[in-house]
């Protein structure tokens, strides 16, 4: 956390900045997998979060986009 506040007061982006584009990123991915649910006749959704890899699945989109805020994509996805 120490590196992090030193960057956050050396450049120009904020806490905020960084996690409204990361959010907003988020809701898109959410939006697709939703309508591939759908698509699918069910309300679970699969995502791939770096630690879940794509195997778990969720109804619960806050639990989904709180994974994916958190601990980002898994490699080779995006």
């Amino acid at each position: 956390m120490k590196y992090f506040h030193s960057y956050r007061q050396t450049n120009d982006v904020s806490y905020v900045e960084v996690f409204a584009v990361i959010y907003d990123q988020v809701s898109k991915y959410i939006d697709i997998a939703k309508a591939h649910a759908y698509s699918n006749n069910t309300t679970k959704i699969r995502y791939a979060c770096a630690d879940c890899k794509n195997e778990k699945v969720w109804v619960d989109n806050t639990r989904v986009i709180g994974h994916l805020v958190m601990r980002g994509f898994m490699m080779g996805y995006c």
